[in-house]
């Protein structure tokens, strides 16, 4: 992997966690993913068996496919995967938002303040920049 801004890359990835878990990324989860659902899950099987561990010993998973991402540097790809919960905020002419948290503690966050923020930062550098916010959504 390279780590320079000119060397980009489309970037796909496959998440296998544990059902109670939730896990976001640069794109969507891909609505049509189930073949790479099912391909996920055969790799795993796979490997547990090469390190002699039992499939089931890993609880109940979920598998969530992301879609495909734009053409970006390596270092601006992400995974996050935890005990999350989540506020969503769809304001017009913004990006669709979340502001991700861990469930035990998503009840103090000032959630609100945090999506005026982010919103008043999109508008900012918009206009900075000349250009609108390069992302289908904003984690």
């Amino acid at each position: 992997m390279f780590d320079q801004p000119d060397i980009k890359a489309k970037w796909t990835c496959t998440a296998v966690i544990p059902s109670a878990w939730d896990a976001v990324s640069n794109e969507f989860v891909d609505p049509n993913g189930d073949a790479k659902s099912a391909a996920a899950i055969g790799t795993i099987k796979e490997i547990s068996a090469i390190f002699s561990q039992d499939f089931a010993s890993f609880g109940d998973l979920k598998v969530l496919a992301f879609k495909e991402s734009y053409k970006i540097s390596s270092y601006l790809y992400a995974l996050c995967a935890g005990p999350y919960g989540y506020h969503e905020n769809n304001a017009a002419g913004q990006p669709p938002m979340r502001i991700y948290a861990r469930k035990s503690i998503i009840g103090e966050c000032n959630f609100d303040e945090m999506f005026k923020v982010t919103q008043a930062g999109i508008k900012f550098y918009s206009v900075f920049f000349g250009a609108e916010y390069p992302f289908n959504k904003y984690d």
